[in-house]
């Protein structure tokens, strides 16, 4: 779909589902399509932080690595 200035651009985040490192609950986080690089994120459930690696695939889609954070 396009408007007048272009092709649209999707303005929600996705939404990815990962287990956390210290509780091994499932959490979701949010991913903006500029999202890069690394971030620094609590867990909804323990509260810890969780440092996590964004980098997004040929296709589009985002993908996360999650590791203990500082």
């Amino acid at each position: 779909m396009t408007d007048e200035a272009g092709p649209l651009m999707n303005p929600l985040p996705d939404e990815l589902v990962v287990q956390c490192v210290y509780c091994f609950e499932w959490v979701a986080i949010a991913v903006d399509p500029q999202d890069r690089g690394v971030m620094v994120q609590d867990c909804d459930v323990c509260c810890r932080p969780l440092q996590i690696t964004v980098s997004w695939m040929p296709d589009g889609q985002p993908a996360l690595q999650i590791a203990p954070g500082n």
